[in-house]
């Protein structure tokens, strides 16, 4: 039976996260998995999972998930979209507050615990390496070929790379990828588009 819950909006295109708290509820790899899982595929359609759903698709107790689902509503990364009556017991569903995130610069250079920020980026460069294992073993991404001439964009590029730059052609790559990715990740998504997935991380360490 479902119940009768507040309307929620559709979730923001991209979320700005530019507060400490939120940066250190998103510093948790098992929240971090939750809301990965409730943004998948999310393009126009985002799943809505009860937290007994969520623990099955994460193989975890449910008894687990509770706080860190609470603390990402706290924070409005995931939202109540239904409740529904289950042996005379409401049970709350889920989904996601947006269907991307991007770090505010400001609060990444000043007002962060580092070990929030590196928490964040090991749990999304593993999250992102587990999808495209599954793309790749699933056939939805194919290695063994290149793509089609009417679909080259389906053929992936994987590279990691260094190099001893100058300090102005390091900043130059620093700026260019910076503005593609302003360019092409706005969150204006093409409803008619494809999906592209990209995991970057650049840095210059001290020596």
């Amino acid at each position: 039976m479902v119940l009768p819950t507040a309307a929620v909006g559709d979730p923001a295109p991209v979320r700005l996260v530019n507060d400490v708290e939120t940066l250190r509820v998103l510093s948790d790899p098992l929240r971090l998995a939750i809301l990965r899982l409730l943004m998948r595929s999310v393009s126009h359609a985002p799943p809505i999972l009860s937290v007994k759903e969520m623990a099955a698709e994460l193989e975890e107790p449910p008894t687990k998930l509770y706080r860190h689902v609470k603390q990402l509503e706290a924070c409005g990364l995931i939202v109540v979209a239904e409740t529904r009556l289950v042996s005379g017991i409401v049970e709350y569903r889920y989904r996601t507050g947006q269907l991307g995130l991007r770090w505010d610069s400001a609060l990444l250079g000043q007002a962060a615990d580092p070990s929030d920020l590196l928490a964040i980026d090991m749990a999304s460069c593993e999250g992102f390496l587990q999808d495209y294992a599954v793309a790749v073993t699933s056939g939805r991404v194919r290695l063994d070929q290149q793509a089609s001439p009417e679909a080259p964009y389906r053929d992936p590029i994987s590279a990691v790379v260094g190099a001893r730059l100058s300090p102005q052609r390091a900043m130059q790559l620093r700026g260019r990828l910076a503005a593609l990715i302003a360019e092409y990740f706005d969150g204006s998504d093409d409803e008619d588009g494809v999906p592209v997935h990209m995991s970057l991380v650049f840095y210059s360490p001290e020596e």
